[in-house]
C-alpha cells in the first residue's frame, strides 16, 4: 500500500483547522518588533517580550473568549515565568513548584482540550524561566515578568485593533459562572476518576523530579529537559506506556530537528528570519489536536528561548537534557500502567468472585443460602 501525504497526514490524527492569517499577521508583527530591537541591542530582555507576544497571540481574538484568553495566558505566563526564574536557586523550591504545576496541568488537562493547551503554555512560561536563570543580563523574576507582559499587550493592541476592523465588541459579554461548571463536570465525567488521579500522581511526580534535577546539578539550559518531560505527560482515555513512549520519541525528534536547525544557521539573524517564518505559519495553522498542537508550540518557543544564542555548538549537551526530561516522564509512566495493570487484575478478580457468589446464591444449588422448598402439591406419592 502507497503511503499518500493525506494518508500519513490522516494517520497522525492532525486535523487543520480554517487558516488564519489574520492571527498569523499579527503574531508575526508582535514577534517581530522585540526579536529586531533584541538583534540590534543585544541584550536578552527582549527574548522574554518576544515570548510573551507568541504566547498572548495563540489566543484567537475575533471570537467571543478570545481577548479574555489572552490576557489570562498574558498574565498568567508572566507570574509563572517569574516565579520560575526565581526557584532556580533553590533545588527544594524547584521541585514543590513543579509538582504543583504538574498537578495543575493534570488538572487542566481532564477539563478539555482547549483547557489542556492552556497549561501546557503555563508550563512552558514556567520552564522558560527556570531555564534563562543565569544566561541573560536579567538578575530578577520581576524584571522577566514586566517585559514578558510588554511583549503581550504589545500583541493585545493588535488584537484589539483587528476586532475592530471586523466590526466586533471589543469586549463581548462573558458566560455565566453556571454554564462554565456545566461544561466542566461534563469533561469530568468523560474520563474515570481513578485514571485522572493516577496521571496527576504521575504528572506531580515526574515535573518535580525534572524540576529537583535540573536545579541540583545545575544543568545549563535545563528548560530543554523540563520542557520535554511535559511533552510526554498526556492525558487520554487510553493512557498507557505505549502512547507515552509515541509521544517521548515525537518530542524528541522535534528537538533534534530544532538543535540541528540551530547548529546549521550559527547565526542570530538567520534564525530570527526562520523564526518569524515559522511563528506565521504556526499561528495559520495551528492545529485543534492537543498532540498536534503542542509540537507546534514547543518548537516556536524553544526557538525564541535560544534566538540570540551564540553556544549552539552545544547542541548535543540540549539534546541529551531533552532525553533526561523525556526519560523521567516515560519511568514514571510505565511504573504507573503496571500499577494499573495489577489493581485491574484485582478489581477484576472480585467482581468475578462476587458476581459468581450472587449467581450461586440466587440459582438455589447445595451451599446456597436460600433454601429450597417442597410443596405438597409436588410430591407425586401423596394420595388425594
Amino acid at each position: 500500500m502507497a503511503y499518500t501525504p493525506s494518508h500519513i497526514v490522516r494517520r497522525l490524527g492532525w486535523q487543520p483547522a480554517t487558516p488564519a492569517f489574520g492571527p498569523a499577521l499579527i503574531a508575526t508583527l508582535g514577534c517581530a518588533l522585540p526579536l529586531l530591537l533584541g538583534l540590534f541591542s543585544g541584550h536578552s530582555g527582549f527574548i522574554w517580550a518576544a515570548t510573551g507576544a507568541f504566547i498572548a497571540a495563540l489566543a484567537k481574538p475575533l471570537q467571543r473568549l478570545g481577548m479574555l484568553h489572552m490576557c489570562l495566558l498574558v498574565g498568567l505566563g508572566a507570574v509563572s515565568a517569574g516565579i520560575g526564574f526565581w526557584s532556580d536557586r533553590d533545588p527544594v523550591a524547584s521541585g514543590l513548584l513543579f509538582g504543583l504545576y504538574g498537578l495543575v496541568f493534570a488538572w487542566l488537562q481532564r477539563q478539555g482540550r482547549e483547557a489542556g493547551k492552556f497549561g501546557f503554555c503555563l508550563a512552558i512560561c514556567l520552564c522558560l524561566g527556570h531555564g534563562q536563570h543565569g544566561i541573560g543580563a536579567l538578575h530578577s523574576g520581576l524584571a522577566v515578568g514586566t517585559l514578558f507582559v510588554l511583549g503581550g499587550c504589545w500583541v493585545m493592541f493588535l488584537g484589539f485593533g483587528l476586532r475592530g476592523i471586523h466590526g466586533l465588541r471589543m469586549w463581548p459579554d462573558l458566560p455565566s459562572l453556571r454554564v462554565v461548571s456545566r461544561v466542566q463536570r461534563r469533561h469530568n465525567r468523560q474520563l474515570p476518576r481513578y485514571r485522572w488521579v493516577l496521571f496527576a500522581t504521575v504528572a506531580a511526580i515526574s515535573t518535580a523530579l525534572a524540576g529537583l534535577i535540573a536545579t541540583f546539578f545545575e544543568l545549563p539550559r535545563d528548560y530543554w529537559m523540563t520542557l520535554a518531560t511535559f511533552a510526554v505527560l498526556q492525558l487520554d482515555p487510553r493512557f498507557s506506556a505505549r502512547n507515552a513512549l509515541r509521544a517521548a520519541i515525537v518530542a524528541l525528534v522535534v528537538l533534534l530537528l530544532v538543535s540541528v536547525l540551530g547548529h546549521s544557521l550559527q547565526s542570530p539573524q538567520h534564525l530570527v528570519l526562520v523564526i518569524l517564518a515559522l511563528v506565521y505559519a504556526t499561528r495559520a495553522f495551528l492545529a485543534r489536536r492537543y498532540a498536534a498542537y503542542i509540537l507546534q508550540v514547543l518548537v516556536c518557543f524553544v526557538l525564541l528561548a535560544e534566538a540570540l544564542s551564540r553556544d549552539w555548538y552545544f547542541a548535543m549537551q540540549r539534546l541529551e537534557n531533552g532525553v533526561y526530561g523525556a526519560a523521567i516522564a516515560l519511568t514514571m509512566v510505565l511504573i504507573a500502567d503496571r500499577l494499573s495493570q495489577k489493581w485491574g487484575e484485582r478489581r477484576d478478580a472480585r467482581i468475578l468472585a462476587s458476581t459468581a457468589s450472587s449467581v450461586a446464591a440466587t440459582s438455589g444449588e447445595p451451599g446456597s443460602s436460600i433454601p429450597c422448598e417442597t410443596h405438597a402439591s409436588d410430591d407425586p406419592n401423596r394420595v388425594p
